[in-house]
């Protein structure tokens, strides 16, 4: 036998009896949370050319192969690139706002070696295309809200807007890479190595990159706009800061506002995404189990011009926390039927009138009645049912 036959590769599992029931519930609970407010079901091949992922993810993240004619090709790599392709095309003379759902995964490589997440990962979602706005922010941010509040009893909600730290950097003399680096430290609020970053000669008296290095602190309630205000030095940075505000009073109004905390540290290292950002978490999960934003200059690439917003949920993240909790757990048969062949037709009609009345049944592959009893002992079944002669014995 070749030495991994038996084993799947790094980033990949496979999801047995319970874990599989859990996985279909929240997907259905999520598809019909959708569903209610307004979303349609697209499913997108697991299969695009590669230039769909190209404003998605850097390169080395996607798996990419070639088909018969050399064309580079990707799996799916994240499901918001191929629903934008689908409203360019497909979906191009629709009315707008679209408004599309989806229960798939994506795949994505490992980082590293010590990368100890998932390449396979089971995604739901929804899109928002072509609607720009308080008023699309709002249902984009209440829908989130619903999704969290029917996959835990307790959550946490961040919002943030990366414009405003698009703003606040695009002064500051720095190299597009440095830039991206500190970027990736504020997302991961890695104070330690941001700290050290801003310490080097020359950037300690530099009072923007000082402000920039403050918005991994800049979390709370209300009060963080107040110490923003004091660091958005440019008008860009003000206007996004003053939406940011606008949205917050708003989710006030609708009495959301002990559900909503306020992070400027959301900086996403997706770059598509150009202003408001959130993140979701349950209680138990150390990363967050949702997030999505505004992405309006996405389209473009797919000769589209319209704004958009959306988010994504880690369904095996969610499933996870939801069988460490005991949910989700498959109960066993509670009839087993032994019955001789004589008696089939018997046995079967009893089988088909248990399933009808909604009654978890079995029908038994042993020869004997001992053999059946012993079976149900082990599988937790309480009850054995004869059909017919039963042997014993054999």
């Amino acid at each position: 036998m070749k030495k991994n036959m038996r084993i799947t590769p790094e980033g990949t599992r496979d999801f047995l009896f319970e874990e599989c029931g859990i996985r279909r519930q929240i997907e259905g609970r999520l598809a019909q949370l959708y569903q209610q407010r307004g979303y349609s079901e697209v499913v997108t091949p697991v299969l695009e050319f590669f230039e769909v992922f190209e404003n998605t993810l850097p390169q080395e993240r996607m798996f990419k192969l070639c088909d018969g004619k050399n064309r580079l090709l990707a799996l799916r790599a994240d499901s918001t690139s191929p629903a934008m392709r689908i409203a360019a095309s497909r979906l191009r003379n629709r009315p707008l706002p679209l408004r599309l759902y989806y229960n798939q995964n994506i795949y994505r490589t490992l980082s590293g070696a010590s990368d100890d997440r998932s390449t396979e990962i089971a995604q739901s979602g929804v899109e928002l295309l072509g609607a720009a706005g308080i008023r699309a922010d709002l249902e984009i941010i209440h829908t989130a809200l619903d999704v969290l509040a029917v996959c835990g009893a307790e959550y946490r909600f961040e919002l943030g807007d990366v414009g405003f730290f698009k703003a606040l950097i695009a002064d500051v003399p720095l190299t597009d890479e440095q830039k991206e680096d500190v970027r990736g430290l504020i997302e991961s609020k890695n104070f330690a190595a941001l700290g050290d970053f801003l310490r080097q000669p020359g950037r300690e008296e530099d009072d923007r990159l000082q402000a920039i290095g403050a918005l991994p602190h800049l979390f709370g309630g209300e009060e963080v706009f107040q110490e923003a205000e004091r660091i958005a030095f440019n008008p860009a940075a003000r206007e996004r800061l003053t939406y940011l505000r606008s949205l917050y009073d708003a989710l006030s109004a609708l009495g959301l506002r002990d559900r909503v905390s306020i992070d400027l540290g959301i900086v996403q290292k997706i770059d598509y995404y150009s202003g408001l950002v959130f993140v979701g978490y349950l209680e138990g999960a150390g990363e967050p189990v949702l997030s999505g934003g505004r992405y309006d200059t996405l389209s473009a690439a797919f000769g589209l011009s319209i704004p958009a917003t959306g988010f994504a949920v880690d369904v095996d993240a969610i499933a996870r926390l939801s069988a460490e909790s005991g949910g989700g757990q498959v109960a066993p048969a509670e009839v087993l039927l032994q019955y001789d062949l004589q008696h089939a037709a018997e046995a079967f009609q009893r089988y088909d009138e248990y399933l009808a009345r909604g009654v978890r049944c079995e029908l038994s592959i042993f020869a004997s009645l001992e053999a059946a009893q012993a079976y149900a002992a082990q599988s937790g079944i309480k009850r054995v049912e004869t059909v017919g002669e039963v042997q014993c014995g054999q």
